[in-house]
């Protein structure tokens, strides 16, 4: 084989995976488009039920109860999880209302997150 002959063929592959990237990205924005729940700029509330954590106190690991907590948070866009799921991608709402520029990060099983009006 010939150096010409191999850089034409690399090329070729090159290009299909390109394309195959592309078509990857429209169908996984396609995806996103099917299963989203608000729009972008929306103000949501997070509510997460009280549930069991562990803490480290005194040099031992403890299992505590975590009470139930509500925060505010925007909507800037969509992401697929590792588990190929939709999910929000959310910042933070400021003590004025206004959108934060810190992630707010939520855990879309667990956590209730609804519209605010």
């Amino acid at each position: 084989m010939e150096k010409q002959e191999f850089i034409k063929i690399k090329e070729q592959i090159k290009e299909k995976i390109s394309a195959l990237k592309d078509e990857l990205i429209r169908e996984e924005n396609r995806y996103i488009e099917s299963k989203r729940k608000f729009s972008n700029g929306t103000k949501v509330k997070i509510t997460i039920p009280k549930h069991k954590a562990w803490t480290i106190s005194r040099g031992k690991y403890e299992n505590v109860i975590v009470e139930e907590e509500i925060r505010y948070a925007f909507v800037v866009g969509y992401k697929i999880d590792y588990d190929n799921e939709v999910v929000p991608v959310l910042k933070k709402c400021k003590k004025d209302g206004t959108i934060s520029k810190i992630t707010e990060y939520a855990d879309a099983r667990r956590d209730i997150i609804e519209a605010v009006e």
